[in-house]
Formats: structure tokens, C-alpha cells, sequence
């Protein structure tokens, strides 16, 4: 024998007929089976991948709504430098 014994064998035999039993019913699934689906699966689908398709747009609306409300915070830029020991007075 090559080191398996006759359980395990049939232990993987068992999970893999299992398997192989299992996979029409996760075809039937499948949302591209228009023709196994009623009208309410296939609106809410529909809908679905729309909201989806929006995701991005409301993720990068978000970010610059964060961003006006930071910068509507923040503090006015005036220009002004620091005072520095060689700089010329401006004329008055």
C-alpha cells in the first residue's frame, strides 16, 4: 500500500462525489440564468448592479465633501511670513 489507508480513501472519494453532486444546484443560482429567474429576481439584479455601478461616484463624492467641509474649517491664509532678521521693511 502506498500509505493511505482504505478510510481516507473513501473519506475523499465521499467529499469529492459530494462536490461534483453539489454543482448544479450552485448553477441554477448563477444570476445570468434569465431563464430559471422571475421578473422580481431579475429588477432586483437589475437594481443591484445600478447601485453598484454608483459606488465609486458616492466613494469619491464623499471624499470631496469631506474635503470642502476640512478646508470651510480651516483656518484663512493670510500670506504673511514670519519676521526674519534680513528682511527689508516694505516702504510706507
Amino acid at each position: 500500500m502506498s500509505g493511505c489507508s482504505v478510510r481516507r480513501r473513501c473519506a475523499a472519494l465521499a467529499g469529492g462525489l459530494a462536490v461534483f453532486l453539489q454543482s448544479p444546484l450552485a448553477a441554477v443560482a448563477c444570476p445570468n440564468c434569465y431563464a430559471s429567474s422571475d421578473t422580481h429576481v431579475l429588477h432586483t439584479y437589475y437594481f443591484s448592479a445600478f447601485m453598484l455601478t454608483l459606488l465609486p461616484f458616492v466613494i469619491v463624492g464623499g471624499i470631496l465633501l469631506v474635503a470642502k467641509s476640512l478646508r470651510r474649517q480651516a483656518p484663512p491664509y493670510r500670506g504673511e511670513r514670519a519676521a526674519d532678521e534680513n528682511a527689508v521693511p516694505a516702504p510706507q
